[in-house]
């Protein structure tokens, strides 16, 4: 648990004390109103999973409870010595960001790490190698250090090294405010219900991260907006029109903040909650995508993906099938990279392993894109989304499998099992029922044949085609050998679809 100034200053005076100290005489002491030492002493105490770590008493105050503070404590102290280099890094560059450009003392962020200014020193010169790729530099002036430069970039850099995946999980994670924390979902949930939306993962957690660096750059930071404003009043003006709902939203939430803050945020604060916006996938209650006006640039760029995938797998595309998730998905990922606004794909390292060929032929796809229509880079976190709608796709194309049916006679039994296999599987076409002798001599008349299905074994059928042996009741046994038997099918047809495709491609 991490107490920051205040709520230490309230632990340190209990340390003095085995008895029950009045809050007005902490109050005097710290300099503030008996009302903020309530407020800070509930927050200590509001993690309910563990007993309170300052006791109280009516009419006599507060006292510590000493042996819940030593067991905090350590397991800070634990925590934070097993951080990682990399983690440790990551957290002293977001205190540093939020508080930027406002100048730290060294000890007061490095202390609770336990490490020696040898590593001090290193991990500086590592942050700032990193830092000056995005035009940031670390100012070391004595015992202090703070980070220079555009707010922009400043927000830019916080965005990709906060890293929440899970919003439901948000109000356990003990290094975001707690109050901080239900006054954006409150927000954010005030804002789906305005426009009568739902905003999907992951581009809720990307907003949910915009609204907390926001908070905390006002709060603890300096915040000089003068270099962006030009930037950030291009001819919006058409923008505004065509989604006047969402920027007026955006002007609700940025003075619900400006309120909650008690600071006049600037306008641009509402420019970039609605690049935001508009560069998120917004699903309306019928689960349909919200209406924006679609312009030439994205249908071009729909148009390009699904041209060139075709050309790529020797296969002419169902348009209709593919192309509103394409193009729901192309609209704001245009917006995301002219704002450069990233979005984190947790499924990323398994689309690479499941849709190795798919995956990279998007990537060539995309970085033909880029050239061919003038774009900024794509991700590979945006290709491993596009990689998911045209593998949906060809899953689909697959997913309907030509069979026949054989038992001994041909007639009631194998007309019985007909109809329970296509109550199982709508997705079979049973191109016909046979007798074991009619099957034996008319097979070669059936071309494309995925498998058999047969109440009989066939010792002398030789043909390469997979064969399934079935109860005629065709019961949940059954059921279970033939799902499987399709899905393995499905994924060696697709997987070597794919390839031949990629190889084609190359």
């Amino acid at each position: 648990m991490h107490f920051n100034e205040r709520e230490q200053s309230i632990i340190d005076i209990l340390l003095q004390y085995k008895f029950y100290v009045p809050a007005s005489k902490i109050a005097k002491q710290l300099d503030v109103s008996k009302k903020t030492v309530y407020r800070t002493i509930n927050k200590l105490n509001e993690n309910p999973a563990s007993k309170p770590l300052i006791e109280s008493k009516l009419g006599e105050g507060f006292r510590l409870n000493y042996e819940e503070y030593i067991r905090k404590k350590s397991a800070k102290e634990s925590f934070l010595k097993n951080y990682t280099p990399v983690e440790r890094r990551n957290q002293i560059l977001i205190d540093l960001l939020f508080k930027a450009p406002n100048p730290i003392r060294t000890t007061d962020f490095y202390d609770k790490y336990f490490v020696s200014e040898t590593v001090i020193y290193t991990d500086i010169t590592v942050l700032n190698k990193r830092l000056k790729k995005h035009n940031l530099n670390i100012d070391r002036n004595g015992k202090y250090i703070s980070i220079i430069g555009n707010e922009v970039d400043i927000r830019k850099v916080l965005i990709n090294t906060i890293n929440i995946f899970n919003l439901d999980n948000l109000l356990s994670k003990e290094e975001l405010n707690h109050n901080d924390t239900e006054f954006i979902i409150d927000n954010m949930n005030r804002l789906e219900s305005q426009l009568n939306i739902t905003i999907p993962y992951p581009y809720n957690i990307n907003i949910f991260s915009h609204l907390y660096i926001l908070i905390n750059r006002f709060r603890s930071g300096k915040v000089d907006v003068s270099k962006v404003v030009d930037k950030l009043k291009q001819p919006y003006t058409n923008l505004i029109q065509e989604n006047k709902d969402i920027f007026q939203q955006a002007k609700n939430i940025i003075n619900h903040f400006s309120n909650y803050l008690n600071k006049n945020l600037p306008d641009t604060e509402v420019w970039y909650l609605f690049q935001y916006l508009l560069s998120s996938r917004l699903v309306n209650n019928s689960k349909k995508e919200v209406e924006q006006v679609k312009h030439g640039l994205e249908k071009e760029i729909t148009e390009f993906y699904i041209k060139e995938s075709g050309k790529a797998l020797c296969k002419n595309f169902n348009k209709e099938m593919v192309w509103e998730e394409l193009i729901n998905h192309i609209r704001p990922m245009i917006n995301r990279i002219n704002n450069n606004i990233h979005i984190k794909n947790n499924l990323l390292e398994e689309i690479k392993v499941e849709y190795e060929e798919l995956f990279h032929i998007i990537t060539m796809i995309s970085q033909n894109a880029e050239q061919t229509f003038n774009l900024g880079k794509i991700t590979e976190h945006e290709n491993g989304y596009l990689t998911i709608y045209f593998a949906k796709y060809l899953e689909q194309m697959f997913d309907t499998k030509r069979i026949i049916i054989i038992c001994t006679s041909g007639i009631g039994t194998s007309e019985l099992l007909k109809v329970k296999v296509k109550k199982a599987f709508p997705n079979i076409e049973i191109v016909d029922v046979l007798s074991t002798t009619d099957f034996m001599n008319q097979f070669h008349k059936y071309n494309a044949i995925d498998f058999v299905l047969t109440t009989v074994i066939l010792e002398s059928f030789t043909k390469e085609v997979p064969i399934l042996l079935v109860s005629p009741v065709f019961g949940d046994r059954d059921k279970e050998i033939v799902n499987t038997f399709i899905k393995k099918k499905c994924k060696r047809d697709l997987h070597a679809y794919i390839k031949q495709g990629f190889n084609h491609f190359l």
